[in-house]
């Protein structure tokens, strides 16, 4: 995996992101009403420090081994928490050619969602004629519960060496929260509340527990046309405290910049099979694919037993 330092503009629909997504937030609150202290309380650092504190006595963590447990990376397990702990991203991970060559097949041949909506299925391969039968324009299009159909994808979800980095990062017992597989397709002019609804193009923290830790893998070649993943070094960690009382979870490059300083802002290329960790509550954002489509596979832990639905956030 290729990281490099980019200082690209743009600018961030957080309105149109919060309004999209409310009638969303309040069915989760209804399915888990303790996710409502998640949304009020968890932008604050100390009530995250607070809250992995108690998951820790409630269900302490086992012995980390330290030596390596999978192929998945070289890197020990400890030294993969402490990355994480430092920067909040630890990159070098890599599937094997098969479970790549698995999960692109079940991809490409499985029908899949457009902008999460159910009613609007296709094949990846029909991404152009499915805007034009659905009227409107597809940046994203996930498998949701279908994701899991696939053995390949089951078999990464269930891998101890992504389970033990997660347990030493929480110093707690991880939970599997969600495992999630999607399309990212290049289209005509959107504007800029679609890509802030796609997560494309906009920096954001998530909200989806006290503590996470997502996984994710590049299932295609992912250069700077393709829809690279970024990233803000040591956001997970520092917050300035007009970001922890704003209501809002998004920022513009213009003031991430500002704070965290170009150098900080990473963006993160590979061929298939090339993966990373990351702390989600650091600033992220994925960026606009310009040629080609982006599959990338997100295997995401928490402290929690809420799961959230699929592509939630």
């Amino acid at each position: 995996m290729v990281i490099s330092e980019s200082g690209q503009n743009s600018s961030f629909g957080t309105l149109a992101r919060l309004l999209q997504r409310l009638p969303s937030y309040l069915s989760d609150i209804r399915r888990h009403p303790r996710w409502a202290a998640i949304l009020l309380l968890g932008r604050f650092v100390p009530a995250r420090d607070v809250a992995r504190g108690i998951a820790a006595l409630a269900k302490p963590a086992a012995v980390i081994p330290e030596t390596t447990a999978d192929a998945l990376s070289p890197m020990k397990i400890s030294e993969a928490v402490t990355e994480l702990r430092d920067a909040g991203i630890c990159t070098g991970l890599t599937l094997p050619r098969t479970t790549v060559a698995a999960i692109r097949d079940f991809a490409e041949t499985t029908a899949c969602y457009g902008n999460l909506d159910r009613r609007q299925p296709f094949l990846a391969s029909e991404h152009a004629a499915a805007e034009q039968r659905y009227d409107r324009r597809i940046l994203v299009a996930h498998f949701l519960d279908r994701t899991l159909d696939c053995p390949a994808v089951r078999e990464v979800a269930q891998n101890r060496w992504l389970h033990s980095v997660a347990t030493g990062y929480f110093r707690a017992a991880p939970t599997l929260l969600d495992t999630r597989l999607w399309w990212s397709f290049p289209t005509s002019t959107p504007d800029q509340s679609e890509l802030a609804i796609a997560s494309q193009d906009a920096f954001h923290f998530d909200l989806d527990d006290w503590k996470q830790l997502k996984f994710f893998f590049y299932i295609t070649d992912v250069d700077m046309e393709a829809g690279p993943h970024r990233f803000v070094r040591g956001s997970h960690a520092r917050r300035p405290l007009s970001h922890q009382f704003s209501m809002f979870v998004g920022r513009s490059d213009e003031e991430i910049t500002r704070v965290y300083g170009t150098r900080a802002i990473q963006t993160l290329t590979g061929p298939a099979g090339s993966g990373f960790a990351e702390d989600p509550f650091g600033y992220h954002t994925g960026t606009r694919v310009q040629r080609g489509r982006r599959l990338i596979l997100e295997v995401s832990y928490g402290i929690s037993n809420m799961t959230m639905k699929p592509g939630s956030h």
